[in-house]
């Protein structure tokens, strides 16, 4: 917050039947405060962001990512993020063929949730978690990114001395 006197934040419910993904990126873009079964914030969020100047109310309505993130200065971040907020959704929607290069910004980004398919099984959640882009053109089992024994696995080295790390 102002003066560094606490923490801004901002909650969205998820709509029935529907997914969202939080791929380390904040998601929620446009927020009607008065919506109170749908939307929470912090305090003043708004006053805070204007006052900050990084929301006009005359620009539109309130975009919580818009004001609020600071787009990284290395050009991958975005588009790491964005695949994976669309690999999520492709995987419970695919029917929607959301566009897997979009990324992720303060513009043009994935929607706040989808809506699935069909019903979400225990088991179709954890096969995604252990999932690396499986049957896509992003497959990191395959090719290049598989490595010489087809392994998706990404071992860093010896990260600040720590063995194995």
């Amino acid at each position: 917050g102002l003066e560094n006197r606490s923490a801004i934040w901002a909650a969205q419910r998820v709509p029935d039947n529907h997914v969202t993904a939080l791929a380390n990126s904040f998601i929620i873009r446009e927020m009607n405060l008065n919506d109170h079964s749908n939307f929470m914030a912090s305090p003043g969020v708004k006053n805070i962001a204007k006052k900050m100047g990084w929301w006009d109310a005359s620009a539109g309505p309130f975009d919580f990512t818009k004001a609020f993130v600071e787009l990284s200065t290395i050009p991958l971040i975005p588009l790491y993020v964005g695949r994976r907020i669309w690999r999520i959704f492709d995987w419970f929607a695919p029917s929607i063929k959301l566009d897997s290069t979009l990324g992720y910004g303060k513009e043009r980004t994935y929607p706040f949730s989808v809506k699935v398919d069909k019903k979400v099984a225990i088991e179709s959640l954890m096969a995604l978690l252990k999932d690396h882009y499986e049957g896509t053109i992003y497959d990191m089992t395959k090719g290049i990114d598989a490595g010489p024994f087809g392994n998706p696995n990404r071992f860093d080295g010896n990260k600040d001395k720590v063995k194995g790390g």
